[in-house]
């Protein structure tokens, strides 16, 4: 029997990469940072792990081309902007690689890139740019934000005959879930249910999931609830789960937590789609809580209004729903709101994975 325990969603990422490198020969690690000895993975396979100057065309490229030849590299660009330098490699070569080549000549490339809100990023370094990926036919895309899903997503990586790409809010790493250690993964699930009543659903993904428990653990000490659901997996050539979709439709009142602008987003075209397939027939109210269409500010201040949070989700589920109880609750921290945040999900949420 699989032992359950809990452990940090950056640990779980760590742990994988630790096992592949173990067990599997043709699994190598590229990048810059990968050699820490804080991160663990050199001294288990140094001669699979590979430190790479700042020259991340040569050896995403150089990756790309080990994968077309039967190894797995799995390649680090710790920050957004950093895998921009490289769409040719990935969106060009990589993810059409089985058009331009006969279907058993694969090239399972992937990488691991760092997203998203963090302390002093500013407008640069917190860009997400999901869209980009999604809109590539043949790309994985993957967005942990539970320790099962991160070491899932990376044992994932061993099975799929296509390229993925790993989009890692970084909000994330020190959030703690239930983890059971697997020995392979050949199916992933597309999302995760915390379950709650069906009258009010927040839709999020990444670190979205932060805002959405808060607000979770305020309703309930309120006497009132609601449910999440937190998306992680686009596969290649499917990117709307109709199990996902059908869960989604279930709920009346439906508020999508997006921590990108929405426009033209991950969010706004799961919810187009579902509304082709419902015909609004079960839902009553859609709202959107998301950053406006700009870049996230520097200034701590105007960070501070940029991103969704548990205030603002509240207030306005309060007054489209026209609760008139009043809602108690502790107002945020400055270090809550602009510091990565540690905590726990509590053992006693009911999950289902939604595939």
């Amino acid at each position: 029997m699989i032992k359950s325990k809990m452990i940090w969603m950056g640990e779980a990422l760590k742990l994988a990469q630790q096992n592949l490198l173990k067990k599997k020969n043709n699994f190598m690690v590229f990048g810059q940072g990968v050699s820490s000895d804080s991160y663990g993975l050199k001294r288990i396979a140094p001669h699979k792990v590979i430190e790479m100057p700042i020259s991340e065309v040569s050896f995403s490229g150089m990756a790309v081309g080990l994968a077309s030849q039967g190894f797995r590299p799995l390649v680090h660009h710790i920050r957004t902007e950093f895998s921009l330098l490289v769409l040719d490699q990935i969106l060009t070569h990589a993810s059409r690689w089985e058009f331009n080549f006969k279907k058993d000549y694969i090239c399972p490339v992937s990488f691991r890139v760092g997203i998203g809100r963090g302390w002093g990023n500013g407008p640069q370094h917190t860009a997400t740019y999901h869209s980009v990926f999604l809109q590539s036919p043949g790309l994985n895309v993957m967005i942990p934000a539970f320790a099962q899903d991160a070491y899932d997503q990376i044992y994932f990586l061993m099975h799929t005959n296509n390229p993925s790409v790993i989009l890692e809010h970084r909000w994330m790493y020190k959030i703690g879930s239930i983890f059971k250690k697997k020995q392979a993964v050949k199916k992933l699930n597309t999302a995760t249910l915390i379950k709650g009543p069906k009258k009010i659903l927040l839709l999020t993904y990444g670190d979205g999931l932060v805002d959405c428990i808060k607000v979770k653990e305020i309703l309930m000490k309120n006497k009132l609830d609601c449910s999440i659901i937190c998306i992680s997996f686009f596969p290649a050539y499917k990117r709307f789960s109709k199990q996902l979709l059908k869960e989604i439709s279930e709920y009346k009142n439906i508020y999508l937590i997006d921590t990108s602008p929405y426009e033209f987003g991950l969010l706004q075209g799961i919810i187009g789609e579902l509304f082709i397939l419902s015909n609004k027939k079960k839902i009553k109210l859609v709202k959107i809580i998301s950053p406006p269409f700009k870049p996230c500010p520097t200034s701590a201040k105007l960070a501070k209004k940029y991103y969704p949070n548990p205030d603002k989700i509240l207030n306005k589920i309060c007054k489209n729903l026209k609760i008139k109880k009043k809602i108690n609750y502790k107002k945020l921290t400055f270090n809550e709101i602009h510091l990565n945040p540690e905590f726990n999900i509590s053992t006693n949420y009911k999950l289902k994975r939604i595939y």
